[in-house]
């Protein structure tokens, strides 16, 4: 539950410290899919900070109406019950609209829960939004019972958790939503009891894309979303090679991707760019899947893709940020630390032979 590097504690150096700490929990959430385990993963790293002794995980509807408790630590009982009910007073949620981050006194956040909060000995919160391009998906409550405002260090070490958060679980929310298309056109294409017409009715009301092709990479069909998505008519897509549409660096990954796809193992995914007609680079997520013949060799691939563009610059702003200074755009120490550890394992030692 806990991410540690070096033996590290706030109180010996603490920029040193947090640094680690956001660099390690990066880590530790790439590498995770289940949301309750991610969740665990934030509140262990927001209690790290040092500054924390209480906070709590919120998940809102799109609309914003509907605020779910997902996980809290630090709090008694009886508050998280109550937070559970909280209806934020406007001030506090005109923040959580504008995805700004709020901080005060904790007696504001107190007032919203009737009152209860007042025993929990707590001296001043933040609230702080995470959103995913312009979509708030949920918040972070802070407490802390030891300052009377939550310090600026602080704030950006929750502000950068909070933004490595929404982009987990938006991706995780599109690979939920991607297993659960690809899930239904395999059950529909297998059931051999409905028709291809029923079929192609399907996929066509998707908005991801979809296209099948024979091994060879032919396409045979594509849906109206694959179709617009690259500005042509569906009938210029049949016929041609399924590869044509990357980039030119990212087909001999595809090919041996989709290759590897076979009977027993039949269900794969893949990211590789795309070039639009006016030239745009984007990224696609696709699930493919190997389609067996009465026979059992491989007659079609299913092919089912979903921007994640957005994503793609996302992480990259956040690996920037991991590696630079946030004011002066400089290395930081852990670029450094990354560099003399490669070095490190890639290092030749020379030898000489004297005569």
């Amino acid at each position: 539950g806990y991410i540690m590097t070096q033996n590290l504690h706030p109180a010996d150096d603490n920029s040193e410290y947090l640094l680690r700490l956001q660099r390690d929990l990066g880590v530790a959430l790439s590498a995770s899919n289940d949301l309750p385990g991610i969740l665990h993963l934030i509140l262990s790293a927001i209690f790290q900070t040092g500054t924390a002794d209480g906070a709590s995980l919120y998940l809102f509807s799109n609309d914003l109406r509907e605020i779910a408790l997902e996980s809290s630590k630090g709090f008694s009982p009886a508050f998280v019950e109550a937070a559970r009910h909280a209806v934020f007073e406007e001030e506090i949620f005109s923040h959580i609209r504008a995805s700004t981050s709020f901080y005060g006194s904790f007696d504001r956040l107190s007032s919203s829960l009737g009152g209860i909060g007042t025993a929990e000995g707590f001296h001043s919160f933040g609230i702080i939004p995470f959103l995913y391009g312009d979509m708030t998906l949920g918040a972070i409550n802070v407490a802390t019972r030891t300052q009377d405002r939550i310090p600026p260090q602080s704030r950006l070490v929750f502000e950068t958790i909070a933004a490595r958060l929404a982009g987990i679980i938006n991706r995780i929310r599109n690979e939920d939503a991607l297993k659960k298309v690809n899930r239904t056109l395999a059950e529909l294409y297998e059931k051999l009891k409905i028709s291809e017409e029923r079929y192609r009715s399907v996929v066509e009301d998707l908005t991801d894309l979809v296209c099948r092709h024979l091994p060879d990479g032919t396409i045979t069909f594509v849906n109206d979303a694959y179709a617009g998505y690259f500005g042509r008519s569906k009938d210029e897509f049949i016929g041609k090679r399924f590869l044509d549409i990357m980039n030119e660096d990212d087909r001999e990954k595809a090919w041996r991707h989709i290759f590897s796809l076979e009977k027993d193992s039949p269900v794969g995914t893949i990211e590789f760019r795309v070039t639009l007609p006016d030239g745009t680079e984007r990224w696609i997520d696709w699930t493919n899947r190997a389609i067996p013949s009465e026979k059992g060799n491989i007659a079609e691939y299913q092919s089912v893709g979903r921007d994640i563009t957005d994503k793609k610059v996302l992480q990259e702003k956040l690996e920037y940020l991991g590696m630079h200074d946030a004011l002066s755009g400089l290395y930081n120490s852990a670029y450094f630390d990354e560099e003399i550890k490669r070095l490190s394992t890639n290092r030749t030692i020379p030898t000489g032979v004297m005569v």
